[in-house]
C-alpha cells in the first residue's frame, strides 16, 4: 500500500467540482428526459441521487443509519470503475476486510483514521492466512490530498471519521477475487460474515 500527497490545490479543485456538480443537493430533472441504456446511471448522476447507499448495519439501501454513499462516476463495467464516496460514518465492522480489486482511494474533503496491518507484519505473512485477525495494527490518519493505493488484499478498515461527511474519489481495476473479512476464526466471505443471503 502506497500513501502520497495530492497537493492541497488538486485536492481543492476535485472539491471545488464536486461542490459545483452539487451532489447531495437533489436537482429537478423529469424522468421522461432520461432515455436509453444509461438511464439508470444517468438518471442518478444526474439527480445527485445516490447509486448505492450502505448503512451501519451493512444492509443496501435500507433504512437505518447511513454509512455510506456511493455515486458511479462512469457507468459501472468490469475493467475500471470510478466512484464518488460520501462517508457518514466509520465502517460497519470494526473488522479488517479487503477488496476484490486493486484500488485507489483520493481523500478530497474531510478524512479518517484507517486501521491496517503494521507495515512489517504485512511483508511477513500470506495475507490469506486465517491469522490476519490477531497481528497488530497501525492507525494512520487519511487528510484531504492523500492518495492511498491498495493491492486487493490488503486488509483496512475505516475506524473513524476526522470530519462528518468525508468524500473520497475511489477507482478500482477488475475484479480479481472475492472479498471478505479477517475474523479471529479465519477470513470470512462478506455475505457469509454480514448474514446476507447468497
Amino acid at each position: 500500500m502506497q500513501t502520497n500527497k495530492l497537493g492541497a490545490a488538486c485536492a481543492a479543485r476535485l472539491d471545488a467540482l464536486c461542490v459545483r456538480l452539487g451532489f447531495g443537493q437533489p436537482l429537478n430533472i423529469p424522468e421522461y428526459q432520461l432515455r436509453g441504456r444509461w438511464r439508470f446511471w444517468a438518471g442518478n448522476l444526474i439527480r445527485r441521487k445516490p447509486h448505492l447507499v450502505i448503512h451501519q448495519d451493512g444492509e443496501i439501501n435500507g433504512t437505518g443509519k447511513v454509512y455510506m454513499r456511493r455515486w458511479w462516476l462512469l457507468p459501472k463495467n468490469r475493467w475500471l470503475n470510478v466512484y464518488l464516496h460520501c462517508f457518514d460514518g466509520p465502517d460497519h465492522s470494526p473488522l479488517l476486510h479487503d477488496h476484490p480489486y486493486d484500488n485507489v482511494s483520493i481523500i478530497l474533503r474531510g478524512g479518517y483514521i484507517e486501521k491496517l496491518l503494521q507495515h512489517d507484519v504485512r511483508e511477513d505473512i500470506a495475507l490469506e492466512s486465517d491469522r490476519v485477525a490477531q497481528f497488530p495494527v497501525d492507525l494512520v490518519a487519511r487528510e484531504a490530498g492523500d492518495v492511498i493505493v491498495r493491492r486487493a488484499d490488503s486488509p483496512h478498515t475505516i475506524h473513524r471519521l476526522l470530519a462528518p461527511g468525508t468524500w473520497t474519489l475511489f477507482l478500482t481495476g477488475p475484479t480479481v477475487r472475492h472479498w471478505g473479512f479477517h475474523t479471529p476464526t479465519g477470513w470470512k466471505f462478506w455475505k457469509t460474515h454480514l448474514g446476507v443471503e447468497a
